[in-house]
């Protein structure tokens, strides 16, 4: 009876490597859907202990990307990956991809009707270096040309602006690139629209709904009108295995860091220049793979 339940374990191991490997032939095969080169900004490590361990055998990256523009109230001077709901993401965007909208957002039940809606998977379509980072780019630019005219009022102090340019100037350098610029339900039709398979990745991920009121709480936060915005909840595939033959790169990188900082940390890779760049095929299954790792040198800021 043990030797049967043995046999049934290992038949279904068996099995399930097949489907694995099956699964990412069938990924693999013919043309990619795109073919993309990131850097460590955007494809950072995502094993930061126990790599040393040699039991470990694991090494993987961790694909970083961020919501790109968004709408929220900037108060203050914000680094890159604060949180806000992207522009782009509105009510008919929302209901394209499934969600109930039609309740009135006034409506007394419209808060409990909107709170019970569960994320939903669809795709999203990230952008490399494009106009979604561009846009980036400029609305911390004109942060800063805002901060430098309170400083004229007296309202911000000098050290705060310079401050803020020197965070500006290492998340430009630093921050990953890659922007979520669209979600829908039909991978075909996005891959229509945005057609440069070197610039757009097309992945699967789960959003969800937000029911808010726009600006900070204050005297007048109650008479703001509710309104209704999508959030990028996941990227189902932001985790991404190295293959022995690519891992020399990353390894090297562990072993410098961890003499310098012993450990090689979140933090540790926001504070220095990309060390590598990844070329990274993305499959009909929309997974991607490493198809190659190379050493980078220092990168300039924008």
């Amino acid at each position: 009876m043990r030797q049967r339940g043995m046999l049934i374990a290992v038949g279904l191991v068996l099995l399930v490597n097949a489907i694995v490997l099956v699964g990412a032939a069938t990924n693999r095969s013919g043309e990619p859907d795109a073919v993309v080169t990131l850097t460590e900004r955007e494809l950072p490590l995502s094993s930061y202990d126990g790599y040393a361990d040699r039991e470990n055998t694991g090494l993987g990256l961790r694909l970083n990307w961020s919501q790109g523009r968004t709408r929220s109230v900037r108060t203050a001077f914000q680094p890159a990956g604060s949180t806000g709901r992207p522009d782009w993401f509105d009510k008919a965007k929302l209901e394209a991809v499934g969600f109930d909208c039609t309740m009135p957002l006034d409506d007394p039940h419209a808060e409990i009707h909107y709170a019970k809606m569960l994320p939903r998977k669809t795709y999203a379509v990230l952008e490399y270096e494009g106009n979604a980072w561009e846009a980036w780019l400029a609305n911390e630019r004109k942060d800063l040309a805002d901060m430098a005219s309170n400083v004229k009022k007296g309202e911000v102090s000098p050290k705060q602006l310079t401050d803020a340019r020197q965070v500006y100037e290492r998340d430009a350098r630093t921050h990953s690139r890659l922007c979520v610029v669209d979600v829908g339900n039909d991978p075909a039709a996005l891959r229509q629209q945005y057609g440069d398979r070197a610039r757009f990745l097309i992945f699967p991920a789960t959003v969800r709904l937000s029911y808010y009121k726009p600006g900070v709480l204050g005297d007048d936060f109650s008479r703001q009108p509710w309104q209704l915005s999508g959030l990028i909840e996941q990227i189902l595939t932001d985790e991404i295995s190295v293959p022995k033959g690519h891992r020399a790169i990353l390894e090297k990188l562990l072993r410098t860091d961890r003499e310098r900082t012993r450990d090689y940390s979140p933090y540790a890779e926001r504070q220095r220049d990309p060390a590598y760049a990844v070329t990274l095929p993305v499959g009909k299954r929309h997974e991607p793979w490493v198809a190659g790792i190379r050493p980078l040198a220092t990168q300039a800021v924008r």
